[in-house]
């Protein structure tokens, strides 16, 4: 009875130490890609690429590093702003249950007009301590928000016809820089870009400036003439006339808007060309204007 109670005693013991005993540590960790495949694009909530990896193993005592290296794809290193090979680092700590593990690429806004694009990035071990295994490679497809603008077959309708000194081209008493305000009837409402590149100028039917008395009078000039071609480089529209640089203009950043900055010396009806630049000042008695014009046109949807 003594021996077989002593047997049973140490069989208990044995196997309570055996359940009290700690986890064992196992320095490694299995990782993988949580996702195979990521949609992007240079601008916006999809600039930056979330690269979220799944952790498992058992309890790391030191860190452990991934790498992650462009393999294939028709986008280049330039089209992120990290450096790569990207390395990640994965702190020791317990893995004894699936972990994610959150990090991210952010993907750059050039200025160049491209395709659709892919970049495929292979997941690898820095360290001797991760296991690469299950989904190792992510398939990123990166949208660009550059396109090619053209300005042929457009049209644009006048909103501003702005001049340096204020005049009264009504006789109404009020004075403005802005001649679209003083009804003004001498200038081209819209301009058509051609599918040849040439375009009106925008002064091509302009206004002409008498006085007479003490009334101002408008002159207008309508002559007949040739197109002048225009060229688009980034934003700026350069008119030329008979191959020869004549004046630019602007467009916004939405393309909607042009701003012709028009010097005097090409203002047709300023520079007694056709008309005359006669003007009755608002405090001097009649003037002679010299400057020049801002046409801002709006594109006509």
């Amino acid at each position: 009875m003594k021996v077989t109670y002593f047997r049973i005693l140490f069989i208990f013991s044995l196997l309570m130490g055996c359940s009290n005993e700690p986890a064992e540590n196992n320095d490694s960790i299995t990782v993988s890609f949580s996702v195979d495949s990521f949609t992007a694009s240079e601008d916006g909530t999809n600039a930056e690429v979330p690269i979220s990896l799944d952790v498992i193993g058992g309890i790391t005592t030191e860190d452990a590093i991934i790498s992650l290296t462009k393999v294939e794809g028709t986008a280049d290193a330039d089209d992120i702003s990290d450096s790569l090979p990207v390395l990640i680092t994965i702190p020791a700590g317990d893995y004894t249950t699936m972990s994610t593990f959150d990090s991210s690429l952010s993907i750059v806004d050039d200025d160049i007009d491209e395709d659709t694009e892919n970049l495929i990035l292979s997941l690898s071990s820095a360290s001797d301590n991760v296991i690469i295994d299950g989904t190792n490679q992510v398939n990123i497809t990166i949208t660009d928000n550059d396109s090619t603008f053209e300005l042929q077959g457009l049209e644009y309708a006048l909103i501003n016809y702005i001049v340096e000194s204020p005049l009264d081209l009504n006789n109404d008493g009020v004075f403005s820089t802005d001649l679209l305000e003083e009804s003004i009837i001498c200038v081209m409402d819209i301009i058509d870009f051609r599918e040849d590149n040439t375009v009106f100028d925008p002064t091509y039917r302009s206004t002409g400036l008498e006085v007479l008395g003490n009334v101002q009078q408008q002159i207008c000039v309508d002559p007949d003439g040739g197109a002048l071609t225009y060229d688009l480089e980034d934003s700026t529209i350069d008119l030329s006339f008979f191959g020869e640089y004549y004046y630019s203009g602007i467009l916004s950043n939405d393309n909607t808007i042009i701003e012709w900055d028009i010097p005097f010396e090409r203002v047709l009806g300023f520079n007694n060309f056709f008309g005359g630049n006669e003007y009755v000042s608002e405090n001097d008695g009649v003037q002679l204007y010299t400057g020049g014009v801002i046409a801002v046109y709006e594109l006509i949807d």
